[in-house]
């Protein structure tokens, strides 16, 4: 005992310079954890019933993918209940297939005359709605000569859409010949596509990287951590702090501000031409369509960089304006981000509508 004390006590007299680094880091841990506990006590002592973060269970049915960074689980169910401030938002059950597809509400048919396959994320996935309630499953009732497939997922970006297209054995498991592929496409998918600050700090998993050549040919580069490993890992785990966003929105003036590029508009329209002509290579007889989901302020730019001679674009911007319905009977309040989040079932169900009156019937 006596021999160890003799050798800690000529560690420190050796190397004092250790200690007292050992030392700083340690008050620096310390400052750091009382700050962020103090920030994060301050916000839930002023969350109003309706406020604050976002709580949901919704990951219990995502997992890890090797090409599309994660995916629903296979042949799976989830009741899923978001809240905020004690209030629940939504609570809505979710049927996932063996193919990580959601359950729609249309005639199962073993070889169905035309296909419409649904790609996208949360929007076609249907999130905070039934099934039954999805864009594909309204989409089967006003236009029943369609099968729909809903291959959307929550989270997902233009990248799992070119993915999921680029990938010949998921084309050539369509049910029929014949058919449409329909990208839903919100403003959010952009951030996605470039990878943002709030992007790379609210995603479980990194978004795969996609880049174009001179040439228009798309090449899947890895994912957002490989294109820099640093930035990823700060705001990947930095990012979540509530220090961390404080220091953010006080440098707000002195940082610069966030936006999209042209280069990522751009980027966004090749993606969509090389699906599409990746879709005629493999099934001829389907039609790639764009739609552009309501009060997707950024569709119109990119409407005027999509080559429509290869792609289909409907145009629902404007589709909910002079509706006489409220806010709150249209959208939830279930974004971190802006004050409304995700569609309820009525804006499904005009979507639908409004794709069965423009989407020629199937033949």
């Amino acid at each position: 005992m006596k021999k160890k004390v003799g050798l800690m006590r000529h560690a420190v007299q050796c190397h004092p310079n250790v200690l007292a680094l050992a030392l700083g880091c340690l008050l620096a841990f310390l400052l750091l954890a009382g700050m962020e506990g103090f920030f994060r006590a301050r916000l839930w002592l002023r969350a109003a019933p309706g406020e604050g973060p976002a709580k949901s269970n919704f990951s219990r049915i995502v997992e890890p993918d090797s090409r599309l960074a994660f995916r629903g689980k296979p042949s799976s169910t989830l009741i899923e209940t978001l809240t905020r401030g004690g209030k629940t938002i939504y609570q809505a059950e979710y049927h996932l297939d063996a193919e990580s597809r959601r359950r729609t509400w249309c005639p199962e048919e073993d070889a169905p005359a035309c296909t419409a396959l649904f790609l996208g994320c949360s929007v076609t996935f249907g999130t905070g709605v039934l099934d039954e309630e999805t864009m594909p499953s309204r989409f089967c009732l006003h236009q029943p000569g369609y099968q729909a497939l809903n291959a959307g997922f929550t989270g997902y970006g233009l990248q799992q859409v070119w993915l999921q297209l680029a990938n010949p054995d998921f084309l050539q498991r369509l049910p029929s010949e014949r058919g449409i592929v329909v990208y839903t496409f919100i403003d959010d998918h952009l951030n996605r596509l470039e990878g943002t600050p709030a992007v790379l700090t609210g995603w479980n998993y990194a978004l795969p990287w996609l880049e174009a050549e001179e040439d228009g040919r798309i090449l899947h580069q890895g994912n957002f951590a490989n294109r820099d490993p640093l930035r990823y890992f700060l705001y990947r785990h930095g990012g979540r702090m509530h220090l961390f966003r404080f220091l953010e929105r006080r440098l707000s003036g002195v940082l610069p501000t966030s936006y999209i590029p042209t280069t990522t508009i751009t980027l966004a329209a090749r993606i969509i031409e090389d699906a599409a002509r990746r879709l005629e290579e493999i099934r001829p007889d389907f039609r790639f369509w764009v739609l552009l989901f309501p009060e997707a302020a950024l569709g119109a730019a990119l409407k005027m960089e999509v080559d429509e001679t290869l792609v289909n674009i409907l145009d629902c911007q404007d589709l909910l304006r002079g509706d006489a319905r409220s806010r709150d009977e249209l959208w939830y309040k279930d974004s971190a981000a802006v004050e409304w989040g995700h569609p309820k079932a009525p804006v499904y169900d005009l979507v639908a509508r409004h794709m069965a009156e423009n989407i020629p019937a199937c033949q």
